[in-house]
């Protein structure tokens, strides 16, 4: 009877950190797809990049560095596009790099 109870509760502790996992990585994809959707949006609002640059970049960047790259572009536009296109760009670069390393 215990074993059934020490089973029954390791059961339920599991499913519960399995649950805690799913809502974990749910809102991990969810902060990711906004800050893909906030580059876009400066992206294509001040013409810093074509689409497909855009959207390179947006596939090979951690939400992490989405945001440290947009938070830069919102500090530098609408005043020095031409500051955030090459930040852009230089980021490009440095994907490209390191995929073909």
């Amino acid at each position: 009877r215990k074993e059934d109870e020490a089973a029954a509760a390791a059961a339920a502790a599991e499913k519960a950190e399995g649950v805690e996992r799913k809502k974990q990585k749910e809102k991990e994809a969810k902060a990711l797809r906004k800050q893909r959707a906030r580059l876009r949006s400066l992206s294509t609002g001040a013409a810093l990049v074509a689409d497909d640059e855009c959207e390179a970049l947006c596939a090979a960047l951690s939400t992490a560095r989405l945001d440290e790259l947009c938070t830069g572009l919102e500090a530098q536009l609408p005043g020095d596009a031409e500051a955030a296109r090459a930040a852009l760009r230089a980021e490009g670069r440095a994907i490209a790099e390191q995929q073909a390393a």
